[in-house]
């Protein structure tokens, strides 16, 4: 047998351990659990998701604006058969009727993308759990972001729907629930953006970390 796999080559290889384990930021044994090729398709995968829930929030917050603001475009460019409804009703009630179907189609539309989200939640944080050598800091990243997630699909969303829906005794209470909801939506939505930065920061990090202790 040669020196190299003699007793003198073990405080080499646990330096070569301990060095490697200070530039990943993650115990060796953890490292090795998944190949380098697994892991680099899983980066992929999980960037690639990322980037779609990226433009979804993009598309959401401009879908939902521009939708409202039909209202008065349809009002005020009516083709003849819709101003002919319009006309033989108060601009009050085509207005409200008007915005009570631009806001069904915006809680179908929340219902749908907070399921999205849900799923490309779950699927980062399977993702990086089971088919990568990711580290706690970066899976506690991914769950935060699927809590969140969670709170906006069954919590904020569900509400919304039902205080939209429902007449209030007092109509100023109901806006002001109203508007504390949205915000806190735009919110959350802002901290998962925000998230999927520090995500992206921590995955390819863990990248450039691991290729130079190659």
């Amino acid at each position: 047998m040669n020196g190299e796999t003699g007793p003198a080559a073990n405080p080499q290889r646990r330096r070569a351990r301990t060095r490697s384990e200070e530039l990943t930021g993650e115990p060796a044994a953890l490292r090795d659990r998944i190949s380098r090729r697994t892991a680099a398709r899983t980066r992929r995968a999980v960037t690639f998701v990322l980037g779609l829930w990226c433009g979804g929030m993009l598309l959401m917050a401009l879908l939902a604006p521009a939708s409202l603001r039909t209202v008065d475009s349809v009002i005020r460019l009516a083709p003849p058969a819709v101003a002919t409804v319009i006309q033989a009703t108060t601009p009050e009630t085509t207005r409200g009727a008007l915005r009570y179907q631009v806001g069904e189609v915006n809680r179908t539309l929340f219902a749908i993308w907070g399921r999205m989200q849900m799923g490309a939640a779950l699927a980062v944080l399977l993702l990086l759990v089971f088919l990568s050598n990711a580290n706690r800091a970066t899976v506690g990243v991914a769950g935060l972001m699927t809590l969140l997630a969670a709170l906006m699909n069954f919590v904020l969303t569900p509400r919304i729907a039902t205080l939209t829906r429902t007449p209030a005794a007092v109509p100023g209470d109901a806006a002001g629930s109203f508007a504390f909801l949205h915000t806190s939506f735009a919110v959350f939505q802002l901290a998962v953006l925000v998230l999927i930065g520090v995500l992206f920061f921590l995955l390819f990090r863990g990248r450039r970390t691991g290729e130079s202790g190659t």
